[in-house]
């Protein structure tokens, strides 16, 4: 079982609720047919196992897990654990084409900004309605033309506004492309965003985008299946508990 690395990025997953936890999980043992992942060391782990489920009590293997599918194999057999989050992070914006140019900002500036890119190609392939849907959820002037709204709902990312509702859509959707889960995780975010309508009407464009960027060559291989929705993950579960702090 891999060593955890102590990373302040990850201490956020023993408070994380439990149904968040439990995507994460899954997208650290299984792959989207259903079978275990060759290299996943979490589900034969003792402690894991007498966890029954329980995963906050295990943060940390499961957070172990992670830095491990981020880091190559060979290294990680020499270290005898894996890479740090950031790492992780940057790598994955890395391959989905996105140019990290301050060094300076912070893990939860780069995740917005890995959400907003996310978030743009799915408007792109959204329709008229589909775009209203967004924009009504987020009480956004339904007068104003789809670029000024995408302009709006990025800076509100950007800005905190609208980075709670956003994260939890998108780690929503790669839930349900991937795993087929039924957005249970969504319920805390009910109240702030119409999240079974809002999940069903868009479904489509954001399926399609989800399975766009895991058939990318750059993305095809089996770490970044997991890396990839992972750190969406981590994002919307580091948001959510902002959220919950500030509400």
């Amino acid at each position: 079982m891999p060593k955890y690395r102590t990373d302040s990025d990850l201490e956020i997953l023993q408070h994380a609720d439990n149904e968040m936890l439990a995507v994460l999980v899954d997208y650290l043992t299984h792959n989207r047919d259903g079978g275990r992942w060759l290299t996943e060391q979490l589900t034969g782990n003792e402690a894991f196992i007498k966890s029954n489920g329980n995963y906050q009590d295990v943060w940390q293997l499961i957070a172990a897990e992670l830095q491990y599918f981020g880091g190559d194999t060979l290294a990680n057999a020499v270290r005898g654990q894996g890479v740090l989050y950031r790492d992780i992070l940057n790598d994955v914006c890395h391959k989905v084409g996105m140019k990290i140019e301050d060094s300076m900002i912070t893990t939860e500036e780069l995740e917005k900004a890995l959400i907003i890119k996310v978030f743009k190609n799915s408007w792109k392939s959204m329709t008229s309605d589909e775009k209203a849907s967004v924009k009504t959820e987020l009480n956004i002037d339904l007068d104003k033309s789809d670029d000024i709204s995408l302009e709006v709902i990025t800076d509100g990312i950007s800005h905190g506004y609208f980075s709670y509702q956003v994260s939890m859509l998108i780690a929503s959707s790669f839930a349900n492309a991937i795993l087929g889960t039924n957005i249970a995780i969504l319920a805390g975010a009910a109240g702030a965003i119409g999240a079974s309508r809002l999940i069903g009407a868009l479904a489509g464009p954001l399926g399609i985008i989800v399975t766009t960027l895991l058939t990318l060559p750059m993305l095809s291989g089996p770490a970044y299946r997991v890396t990839l929705p992972a750190v969406i993950q981590v994002a919307a579960i580091r948001q959510q508990l902002i959220h919950s702090q500030s509400s």
